[in-house]
């Protein structure tokens, strides 16, 4: 794999026509859920005991997907970039469990990690421990169940980033010769 020029700062933007997609799909399944609702408020109006679904899945597949389409409408409206590679080390913003910034001398290694057939990039970190802490319990625990399933907190894929596999392995093994070279000169 030939490697990448190394700029100052490489800027990855996040895939927005993914979340499009998801905004889509998700709000279609609201006004199935919004129609299923009116439908059982119609037949207890009526007194007819026939309707089209349960009240109760109504209520879930609309709270469930309107949260899902919100999710996805402010990932769309997000102006932050998803990845950016420069001299001071990476900045992963792609995913709920993103690190923020990881320094080049805490990486130790990077490798490929399969998952449902879908490829994620693993950075192994020096410690991952100080890395899991966040103020929300739930992002904690993923980070923790990312560590115990595969061995890092720090898994990225291409899919939530505007950028093919290849080219954000290529990208990041090149940042990551240049500067982390750099950063174990320092520390000698």
């Amino acid at each position: 794999m030939p490697q990448q020029e190394v700029k100052e700062e490489l800027k990855i933007p996040l895939n927005k026509s993914r979340f499009g997609v998801i905004f889509l799909l998700s709000m279609a399944f609201v006004l199935v859920a919004l129609w299923m609702i009116i439908d059982n408020v119609m037949a207890w109006l009526t007194d007819d005991k026939v309707t089209s679904a349960p009240l109760s899945g109504a209520l879930f597949i609309l709270v469930v997907f309107a949260i899902t389409a919100i999710f996805a409408w402010f990932r769309i409206k997000n102006t932050h970039y998803g990845l950016i590679l420069n001299a001071e080390g990476v900045t992963d913003l792609s995913s709920i469990t993103s690190l923020g910034l990881i320094p080049w001398q805490d990486i130790e290694a990077v490798s490929i990690v399969t998952v449902s057939q879908h490829q994620l990039m693993k950075v192994t970190l020096r410690n991952p421990s100080h890395y899991v802490h966040h103020r929300r319990y739930w992002i904690r625990m993923l980070r923790q169940m990312n560590i115990r399933n595969h061995g890092s907190p720090c898994l990225i894929s291409s899919s939530a980033l505007n950028i093919t596999f290849d080219e954000l392995q290529s990208c990041f093994n090149s940042y990551l010769e240049h500067y982390h070279s750099d950063t174990q000169k320092q520390d000698s």
